[in-house]
């Protein structure tokens, strides 16, 4: 009796568990799709390339959306969080606070320079490409990065954004060239991107173990505590070559 009763209480974990997988994956995925709505409206000049997964120097790379203009490339990173959001540029960390409950979520900030430089690469036949990093927020409250060096923006913003940029950098015929380029590399193999994943995640786990053990997960150097304007934290001794943070 005793045995049966511990098996429904392990599969009704695992279904929690399931659920809850299932939820955030779905919510992400709709985030995307409102995002991508967003970007279908920018006009005629602009080419949008949704989820490409393309090679980097450490594997794969998978980006939410591209978008491909005569002023420039906008790479763009897409969190769907509720609740108040707050963090900074060189953040491990940034917080998600929703009813006084807190969370601590990856700077996507780090996530997106990779994306970045996967496009570059992608594109280093048409030289030095112009490839504007931005992460949209949809569905927070309130957004408060200090990220000076870095796009952060809600979604209300995302059209206006891009639409600052006006001088012309490439011709009609390079943008749709450079698109083709990047759809071409980009992977549909469903075993490749579920790889992708399983590295994404093995990868925070690292980064997380190196910061609990004072390591600096950028560059390796010793992570020391400080006091700061906003309160103390921990930073990096190869401070300022490496500008890697973490919170208390």
């Amino acid at each position: 009796m005793f045995l049966p009763v511990i098996i429904v209480c392990i599969l009704a974990l695992l279904l929690v568990l399931l659920v809850k997988n299932i939820k955030w994956f779905s919510r992400g995925a709709a985030g995307e799709r409102t995002v991508s709505e967003k970007l279908q409206n920018l006009g005629e000049h602009y080419i949008l390339i949704d989820d490409l997964l393309i090679p980097n120097a450490h594997g794969d790379t998978q980006i939410d959306h591209v978008v491909v203009s005569p002023f420039g490339i906008f790479v763009i990173e897409t969190k769907c969080w509720s609740g108040w959001i707050t963090g900074g540029e060189n953040s491990s960390q940034w917080t998600q606070t929703i009813y006084k409950e807190k969370y601590e979520k990856p700077n996507p900030i780090f996530q997106n320079k990779v994306h970045v430089e996967a496009v570059k690469s992608a594109l280093k036949q048409y030289g030095e490409v112009l490839a504007v990093p931005i992460v949209v927020v949809v569905d927070c409250e309130r957004l408060k990065v200090n990220a000076p060096n870095h796009t952060v923006i809600m979604l209300y913003s995302l059209k206006e954004e891009i639409l600052k940029y006006h001088k012309i950098i490439y011709t009609d015929e390079q943008c749709e060239s450079m698109a083709l380029r990047l759809r071409e590399l980009s992977s549909d193999d469903k075993e490749r991107r579920e790889e992708h994943i399983q590295k994404v995640r093995a990868y925070q786990v690292v980064t997380q173990a190196k910061v609990k053990n004072g390591i600096c997960p950028r560059c390796g150097g010793e992570l020391v505590l400080r006091n700061g304007r906003y309160g103390r934290f921990y930073g990096c001794t190869n401070y300022p070559i490496c500008k890697f943070i973490s919170k208390t």
